[in-house]
């Protein structure tokens, strides 16, 4: 009698086996693959330096061929190169961990991709390459044994723990390129996009999800829900202020806060300030939250 008739959990494990064998082969072939573009990145380089004033042509030639032989875009292509030769030049202990088998291309692309406020800082000197090596290890021990998507929450840990400073500045140059646009879509339909702050997006996004529910609730009220009469403005009014002031006795003086109450200073100024802003948030949203019903709009014949 055959092992997989006595037991019939067999063919289930060497189905499994199988496939992670085979995962494990792609992985080692993505690996090949990347070793591939590094080393024609070297090809490339040795072209330049025969001919430093056609540099960029030399490029753009190499990244369309590969973007022909591959069936593949072009920005895909440069990204692929600009991994590989991150991992070639700057990651070895993640590249023969790729290389083995024990890390996917998923894994490669979240710990390349994080480092970059710790290279600015390197270059700077406000880290080291010590703090570098550490990023590497790190990151190549939690990536080991588990998801990408748990990875890059990982990495972004880590580098935010290795340079804090440089993750501040970046947030702030961030804000200052905050920006909504509009593209309109088929069917009279639209994208509002809007680049903002965390903190301020999910406040947003908590005030509008709340107007939908109750419009969910009530499907006959199909206009805006917002204080109309004089008791209603008043009340809104006094809670806001009352928000603010309790704001404004969290964070400071006038000069560190506005009317707007997605204008609150900076999270990442004071330490604990996330949690006193969504205190101050909360009590706002619970205002605002006050819904009278606006009449219907007269229609305008054409």
């Amino acid at each position: 009698m055959s092992i997989a008739s006595q037991d019939p959990f067999y063919r289930q494990r060497e189905l499994l086996d199988e496939w992670v064998e085979v995962r494990t082969e792609i992985n080692r072939l993505e690996a090949r693959a990347a070793a591939l573009l590094a080393a024609r990145i070297e090809v490339m380089e040795a072209d330049v330096a025969a001919a430093p004033v056609h540099r960029e042509a030399i490029r753009r030639s190499m990244v369309a061929e590969y973007s022909a032989a591959g069936r593949m875009a072009k920005g895909t292509v440069e990204q692929a190169f600009a991994e590989a030769r991150a991992l070639h030049d700057d990651f070895p202990n993640l590249r023969e961990s790729y290389a083995a088998g024990r890390v996917s291309a998923a894994h490669v692309r979240e710990i390349l991709r994080a480092p970059g406020p710790l290279i600015q800082a390197i270059g700077e000197g406000a880290a080291t390459e010590a703090d570098h090596a550490l990023y590497e290890a790190a990151a190549l021990e939690f990536a080991e044994t588990e998801a990408p998507a748990r990875t890059r929450a990982h990495v972004r840990e880590l580098i935010a723990a290795l340079v804090p400073q440089t993750i501040t500045q970046r947030h702030r140059t961030a804000v200052a390129e905050q920006s909504v646009t509009v593209r309109e879509l088929d069917d009279e339909m639209a994208l509002l996009q809007a680049i903002m702050p965390t903190y301020k997006a999910v406040a947003i996004l908590d005030r509008l999800t709340t107007i939908a529910r109750a419009q969910k609730q009530h499907p006959e009220n199909r206009h805006p829900t917002l204080p109309t009469d004089l008791d209603a403005d008043l009340e809104y009014e006094t809670g806001r202020a009352q928000a603010e002031a309790e704001a404004r006795a969290i964070f400071g003086s006038d000069d560190t806060y506005t009317t707007d109450p997605f204008d609150l200073p900076d999270p990442f100024d004071l330490p604990g300030a996330w949690e006193a802003y969504e205190d101050a948030m909360d009590r706002l949203l619970d205002v605002m939250s006050r819904d009278v019903v606006l009449p219907p709009r007269a229609m305008t014949p054409c």
